[in-house]
């Protein structure tokens, strides 16, 4: 798990750099900052992994999965790290791109922001802008390769946690990671 950790890592900084470029205006953004985010766009992030990571939790509960026993996040204590395991398919088609639809349609703006003694805060409208931003995303219809069918991210969601109940119950042989396409 280290060794992956490692990789993980690697591979992390690489793709952050990458998501830097994407931004018409990086505003301050210089890559993944989590705790505290040190600026507008990592808060976006922060806030869009915070949502979806409650959103898979909801999901695990409802396909009957312990949240709390995973496979790649762990050693936390009371920490639904399953859920965490099972979002990072989801990070990008979700999360990442509402960011960056948000950011480089300028719909989240500086004015959008204040700094504080605590780090960088979000307005109300800015918090507004972001959860509709979300929320749309992950009702988007795509192509679900485990079924050919369009349907929405949430929906694909629940299928990998579904498909990964199957696996675990000797159901389905393999666990086939959610693929964009």
């Amino acid at each position: 798990l280290e060794s992956l950790r490692g990789y993980e890592g690697s591979a992390a900084r690489v793709y952050f750099q990458a998501f830097q470029g994407m931004l018409r205006d990086p505003m301050g953004f210089k890559g993944r900052q989590k705790r505290p985010p040190k600026d507008p766009v990592n808060v976006l992030l922060s806030l869009g992994y915070s949502l979806l990571f409650k959103d898979v939790c909801a999901l695990l509960d409802v396909v009957g999965l312990d949240p709390f026993r995973a496979f790649y996040h762990q050693g936390r204590p009371a920490y639904a790290a399953l859920a965490s395991d099972m979002m990072e398919e989801f990070r990008a088609p979700i999360v990442d791109r509402a960011v960056l639809d948000l950011v480089n349609k300028r719909r989240i703006q500086h004015k959008h922001f204040a700094s504080s003694k605590d780090g960088i805060t979000l307005s109300k409208e800015g918090f507004a802008l972001f959860v509709e931003a979300y929320r749309t995303k992950l009702e988007l219809c795509t192509q679900y390769p485990r079924t050919n069918e369009r349907i929405s991210y949430h929906q694909c969601i629940e299928g990998q946690i579904r498909h990964l109940a199957r696996v675990i119950l000797n159901q389905d042989q393999k666990y086939h990671s959610f693929d964009m396409g």
